[in-house]
């Protein structure tokens, strides 16, 4: 049964439940992607705040959306050029930062930026959380007109 409500914005909402399933407590988000400032406007547009800026490391901040904890674990871009050594040791600390785990990968991309090389590294970094990131996944585009079709391609 849907249920209708008012975000903390006054907008009119509906849906079966609010934006966060009610059995999480809490909802950890993991921001990827292949521009700094892209990533850091996204964390704070979740957070309602400006908690990010153009960080050269993994960087984790706290917010509440709906009465409940939101985190939002911001990478570092290096994760796309680094040797696979230091992959791991990045992804050993966004699994430290995100215990139990992310629940939500957001990618989030510049399409004319984006090579093979990337998606490649993406998907080793994906694959080490488990079988279910990719399900687990949301790509965000700066521009999704622009070179669409080529990025597609790279993608699939």
């Amino acid at each position: 049964m849907a249920s209708h409500y008012e975000d903390e914005k006054g907008h009119k909402r509906s849906g079966s439940y609010g934006v966060i399933p009610p059995n999480l407590s809490e909802l950890n988000l993991v921001l990827m992607g292949n521009s700094r400032s892209l990533k850091a406007s996204v964390g704070n547009l979740l957070l309602a705040k400006e908690e990010f800026t153009q960080c050269n490391t993994c960087v984790k901040r706290c917010g509440t959306f709906q009465e409940k904890l939101v985190t939002v674990i911001y990478t570092q871009d290096q994760i796309l050029t680094v040797s696979l050594q230091e992959v791991n040791k990045f992804i050993e600390e966004i699994k430290s930062l995100s215990d139990p785990g992310p629940h939500v990968f957001l990618l989030v991309l510049q399409p004319e930026d984006f090579t093979k090389e990337h998606k490649t590294r993406l998907e080793s970094v994906l694959e080490s959380f488990s079988e279910q990131a990719f399900d687990q996944t949301l790509v965000l585009l700066e521009n999704p007109k622009a070179l669409l079709d080529q990025w597609v391609s790279l993608l699939f």
